[in-house]
């Protein structure tokens, strides 16, 4: 009531198809009629009817191969070589989009690895400010999926009514009964770089036009925290099959994500901002691409502090070690020390705080 009274006026006039306060005025018996994308978190399959009004208003038109439809239903094990991936919006970043995986099954029940993949735009190394960045387009067929490693992630620069596609060739025609979409999923903040909507073709005829769901942002949890699983095929029999070559079946310590070192949940270094620039983003760099001095020889040494935390007042350390070439630790004392500030007694109200230096 107090929300009706102060706030439904700001956004009475916006179009919000879909959103929960659109569920919320229903239930109150008034405004628009919920139309979901993704009705369930449920595999989608041949049987699932999707209506995709407004999903390709931003999509190329002009090529007369691609089937384009109001309403279609996903169809029984299509059968193609070439598959395309087209990205229609991200959940919510404006300026990149990423994804953590693409398997793919056929009518056999066996993973179908393609012999090719690209991407258009391929990653963020086409950016001025990149060049070896780790999050190509190769990591979605990498076999790694349930991560939040860099050198297996996906991402590339989203541009608001461009093009965002992939494509994946296979070394035959395939019958497809599965396609798993892993998104990204490097942190909660960042899965809003994840895809949304999407259509697939396969060899020119469109097989699948929908919402994919958003990665939860952590490694907890089943499939549906990390994407969206489209069946084309209710078929009892291929559903086994897949389900014996489905690593994600296999037991929690079985897995090959288990192998993978999974780091842990970092601050984003910049958050998407309001304007218009394109915030930078950072990843890991491969060991090849690091360099390191053997015996770096120096009479001093100087620390800055760039960043807390979160804490915008106060910046501390425990301690500090400087380790020696042989893996002894140097000597040190107040001497040889010096800080800028040099601790809380700087300030006016403190002024005998055991938080000092030589600590």
């Amino acid at each position: 009531m107090k929300f009706n009274q102060c706030q439904r006026g700001r956004i009475s006039n916006m179009d919000f198809e879909g959103d929960i306060f659109d569920e919320f005025l229903q239930r109150q018996g008034r405004g628009p009629p919920i139309v979901p994308v993704n009705p369930s978190a449920t595999p989608r399959t041949p049987l699932s009817s999707l209506n995709t009004q407004g999903l390709l208003s931003e999509g190329p038109d002009d090529d007369p191969s691609l089937e384009r439809e109001d309403e279609f239903e996903i169809p029984v094990l299509p059968q193609g070589q070439r598959l395309l991936i087209n990205i229609l919006s991200t959940w919510g970043d404006r300026h990149y989009v990423g994804l953590n995986g693409l398997e793919v099954f056929s009518s056999s029940g066996e993973p179908v690895q393609p012999v090719h993949i690209r991407a258009d735009p391929p990653d963020i190394n086409i950016l001025p400010a990149y060049g070896k960045d780790p999050r190509v387009v190769t990591n979605l067929i990498d076999g790694i999926n349930r991560t939040q490693d860099d050198m297996h992630l996906w991402l590339a620069p989203f541009t608001p009514g461009r093009s965002h596609t992939i494509f994946l060739n296979f070394a035959a025609s395939y019958q497809i009964a599965m396609i798993r979409v892993w998104n990204y999923n490097k942190s909660r903040i960042h899965s809003f770089r994840g895809v949304k909507e999407v259509e697939m073709l396969l060899d020119g005829r469109c097989i699948f036009r929908g919402e994919i769901a958003k990665a939860s942002g952590t490694l907890s949890g089943g499939l549906d925290q990390f994407g969206d699983t489209i069946l084309f095929t209710t078929d009892d029999d291929i559903l086994e099959a897949m389900s014996r070559y489905d690593e994600t079946f296999l037991g929690e310590d079985e897995g090959p994500e288990r192998l993978v070192y999974e780091e842990e949940l970092q601050r984003p270094r910049t958050a998407d901002g309001e304007g218009e620039e394109r915030p930078f983003t950072q990843a890991g760099f491969r060991e090849e691409d690091l360099t390191v001095s053997p015996n770096f020889i120096s009479k001093g040494l100087r620390l800055e502090m760039m960043m807390t935390w979160g804490d915008s007042h106060y910046m501390g350390l425990t301690g500090l070690e400087v380790v020696g070439k042989d893996g002894e630790s140097l000597p040190l004392d107040l001497t040889m020390m010096v800080a800028s500030p040099r601790d809380l007694n700087d300030l006016p109200e403190y002024g005998h705080d055991s938080r000092t230096l030589d600590k």
